[in-house]
């Protein structure tokens, strides 16, 4: 009986070691998108912890609420709560297990994004995996954010 009980705390006790994944925080967060040919936006934002927010703005892209800002550093704050679906997307696209980078230095031309989530960087320019709508839930929190221009650069 002792031997049951023991196999059986062992396997809650490796299944809950494995749980706070999920219920870990997503924050800091990377995103960078980079230049296109098309009317693409290209950015850099960080997101931290304690819900502080930076836009290192290239260009906005039209129809989005970076269009009406200028090239340049922008500040804002935002709620943890704002990577819910960033966090079940990733979950769902195995994004922990991705490679570090998905590219082809013989291609030049393609936009690339760069995503960092939980300390993990994946790179994704050519013949990666397709992660639009984690890129779309991403672009959502950043259009989310009211962006004042950064005084101190």
């Amino acid at each position: 009986m002792s031997r049951w009980l023991l196999i059986g705390a062992v396997a809650v006790w490796s299944c809950a070691a494995q749980a706070p994944a999920a219920e870990e925080s997503l924050l800091p967060v990377h995103f960078r998108r980079t230049m296109c040919f098309g009317p693409c936006a290209a950015f850099t934002a960080n997101f931290e912890a304690d819900g502080s927010a930076t836009l290192a703005l290239v260009r906005g892209a039209s129809g989005t609420p970076l269009a009406d800002l200028e090239p340049g550093s922008y500040r804002g704050t935002v709620s943890v709560d704002a990577f819910e679906s960033v966090a079940r997307l990733a979950e769902s696209a195995s994004y922990w297990e991705l490679d570090a980078s998905y590219d082809n230095p013989m291609i030049m031309d393609l936009p690339a994004v760069e995503t960092t989530l939980r300390g993990h960087t994946v790179y994704n320019r050519h013949d990666g995996p397709d992660l639009r709508a984690l890129y779309a839930a991403l672009d959502s929190v950043v259009f989310g954010v009211n962006w004042t221009p950064d005084l101190a650069q």
